[in-house]
């Protein structure tokens, strides 16, 4: 597949520059994502607060510096095709998920319609969230007897005249 649009960004010195170190690359991206695709900068900003309070107002400072050092990078280097996430519906509503929900969730929408595997610590609530729910989407989902038995209903048998 090729890339809609492919943006050389210099991730690695904008993190030394702002955030001090190398660590500061994801929070880089975080401002550079934000930018690109309308996140909540307050959000991420406020999430950026609260994870690191407690290593001390320094670091707070420099992971908002490295936030905002890729937030202005995105501002100063559009897309050339506007990808502004729409905005969620306000419902007061909330709920908690983790990330191998999300993860499943995420496969679907990419397309996923078949997942064989085996329910194993620590993605067991991948294949349960497949289980309940790709079907929905004209999916379907294989438990198998062990991750080998997983691995095989995904790749599937030979095709016809080749040899094993």
């Amino acid at each position: 597949m090729t890339p809609a649009e492919v943006l050389p960004v210099p991730i690695e010195q904008m993190a030394r520059d702002t955030g001090g170190s190398d660590r500061a690359k994801n929070t880089v991206v975080l401002g550079l994502m934000s930018g690109w695709l309308g996140i909540g900068r307050e959000e991420v900003v406020a999430g950026i607060r609260k994870r690191l309070s407690k290593k001390g107002a320094e670091v707070v400072d420099r992971a908002e510096k490295a936030f905002h050092a890729g937030l202005e990078y995105a501002e100063q280097h559009p897309l050339k095709t506007e990808r502004l996430m729409a905005a969620p519906p306000k419902t007061g509503a909330k709920f908690v998920v983790d990330g191998n929900d999300l993860c499943a969730a995420a496969a679907i929408v990419a397309g996923c319609d078949f997942f064989g595997g085996y329910p194993i610590t620590p993605s067991s609530e991948i294949m349960h969230f497949l289980g309940r729910e790709i079907w929905k989407h004209g999916g379907t989902m294989l438990q198998a007897e062990d991750e080998i038995a997983g691995i095989g209903a995904v790749v599937g048998p030979p095709s016809p005249g080749r040899r094993r």
